[in-house]
């Protein structure tokens, strides 16, 4: 994975994939890292790029996404039931970190994302709506 920022090619292609494909949304903050399916993902502009995220209101991720103002999100492979399986469950994880264990290639932000993500974007929040 390139450790630069994508150009903006590139960035739309990736963008053209979001309403067909399984995203994982991850964020850290303060030695806290967290990561949930995002089912609601859709491309909202083209200049400058921005994506829209819906997670459910008062779910446990959102109090990272707020004090980091960053996150990632990146692609779920088919055949990845072990991600499917870490980043499913509604309910905050009891079982520890989700990304321990997992080889990680974080961007700009410090986002966690998996090494072997074949597709990933880095993104800053741009406005919340509760």
């Amino acid at each position: 994975m390139n450790h630069t920022t994508p150009k903006f090619s590139e960035a739309i292609k990736a963008a053209a994939a979001l309403p067909s494909a399984l995203f994982v949304l991850s964020s850290a903050h303060d030695g806290r890292r967290a990561g949930i399916l995002a089912r609601g993902v859709q491309v909202c502009a083209d200049e400058p790029l921005l994506d829209s995220v819906t997670i459910r209101s008062g779910h446990w991720i959102t109090s990272i996404l707020r004090d980091s103002h960053h996150f990632a999100l990146w692609r779920v492979e088919p055949g990845e039931a072990l991600t499917l399986k870490k980043f499913a469950d509604p309910v905050r994880p009891r079982m520890g970190d989700p990304f321990d264990g997992r080889p990680l290639d974080p961007l700009v932000t410090g986002a966690p994302i998996p090494a072997s993500a074949q597709l990933a974007l880095d993104c800053e929040v741009f406005r919340h709506i509760d």
